[in-house]
Formats: structure tokens, sequence, C-alpha cells
């Protein structure tokens, strides 16, 4: 496999030359991730949002990125980091012993399973896949959002699904090349899905078990998506 942009801005991202540029897409790319599964743990909205803005200063402080080499699995890198960043949090962040005395407790036993982490991270993947559709293909990219009720952003709450008529009529189109052009447009996210997988590991192995797992969390999540 050959080497993927995301390792290659990870690995500017390291050392004192850090690059500036590396550290922005990074930040744009998993903020949602970030702040979706941080409201999972932490809870509290508030709280939430507090923490999810002292992570990435905590990724720069410690040099967390550092660690991150080729040939590791990036999901469970990210998934792991922000666990340990949470409980930690959570520590030097107690709620009132008299509001909440059981809080710190709580995060630390039910901490995410590992079905609702693929749920996060596949509403992750797809929300970056249609992106990448959607500069290519913008109504492909509309008619799947609108379709199958896929959310703006992927922590977003999703909107209900639209009938297949009515986005026809918006698009000037007869249900039978509605149809067609879903059924283009689906295979060519599944191709974007692909992609953005890619990029998160350096094996063939990897890619195979990241996107069974992800296929799965589909099914459950969205399905008929792709």
């Amino acid at each position: 496999m050959s080497l993927t942009t995301q390792w290659s801005r990870i690995e500017q991202m390291q050392g004192e030359e850090a690059a500036a540029a590396a550290w922005q897409w990074f930040v744009e790319r998993y903020r949602d991730f970030v702040a979706a599964t941080l409201r999972r743990i932490v809870w509290d909205v508030g709280r939430a949002a507090a923490a999810t803005d002292e992570f990435w200063g905590y990724l720069f402080q410690h040099e967390i990125v550092g660690r991150l080499r080729r040939g590791m699995r990036f999901r469970s890198f990210l998934i792991t980091t922000l666990r340990n960043y949470a409980l930690d949090w959570l520590r030097r962040n107690p709620r009132p012993a008299a509001e909440d005395p059981t809080a710190l407790e709580r995060a630390t036993t039910t901490l995410l399973a590992e079905e609702e982490e693929m749920a996060i991270w596949t509403r992750q993947i797809v929300h970056l896949a249609l992106q990448r559709l959607e500069r290519e293909h913008h109504r492909h990219a509309h008619v799947l959002r609108a379709f199958y009720g896929v959310a703006a952003k992927p922590d977003a709450e999703p909107p209900a699904p639209r009938a297949a008529s009515a986005i026809a009529d918006e698009h000037d189109l007869t249900d039978n090349a509605l149809h067609q052009l879903l059924f283009r447009a689906r295979a060519r996210l599944r191709e974007c899905v692909v992609e953005e997988v890619r990029q998160t590991v350096s094996t063939r192995g990897d890619l195979d078990g990241e996107l069974a797992l992800l296929t799965q969390a589909l099914v459950r999540t969205m399905p008929g998506l792709m």
C-alpha cells in the first residue's frame, strides 16, 4: 500500500518544526469527532465543550501526536487518547460532591463501548467521504443526504429522510432517473469511504479490518446508505 497523505501530514505535526498548517488541517478534520466523543463521555454539554476546547492544547503540550507512527491504526490511537484525556480532565475538573458525587466513578466505568465508538467513528468517516463526494459531484452528495437523512455534521441530529418523489421534483428528475442517480452516488460514496479509511492505516490487512468494522456499524446506524 502506498504511503498516504494523512500520515505525511501527521508527521509534519511532530517535532520542533511542527507545521501550523498541518495542525490546522488536523483540528478541522477531527474537531467534530472529538466533540461528539467527549460529549458522550463527559455528558454535561457545557463541561464537554470546555473539555473539547482544551483537548487540542493537551495534544500539543504533551506531544501526543509525536507518539503516532505509521503501522498504527489511527482510529484506535485517537480513541485511546480521547479516553485517557477525558478521565484526566474529569479528575482535574470535578463536579462539587454535593452536585454529583459519583460523576468520576461513572465516567470511569461507563466509557464508550466499542459499538458506540464505531458508531461515532462511522459518522465521522461518512461525513468526510460525503465532503469528498460533494467536491466532485455536489448533486450526488445532496440527494444521498436528503434520501437517507444524513446530518450535515457528524455530531448533529440527523434530519428525517425525504420522499424520493420530493427529491426528484426538486432536481427536475423522473423517479427512475433519481434512483439511477442514487445508485451511482452510493457507488462513488463507497469508493470515497474506502479512500478515507485507507488514509488512517498502513497495511492492506488493517484496511480490510477497519472496513469490516465500519460496514457492520453502517448496517446498524445508516442502513441502505452504502
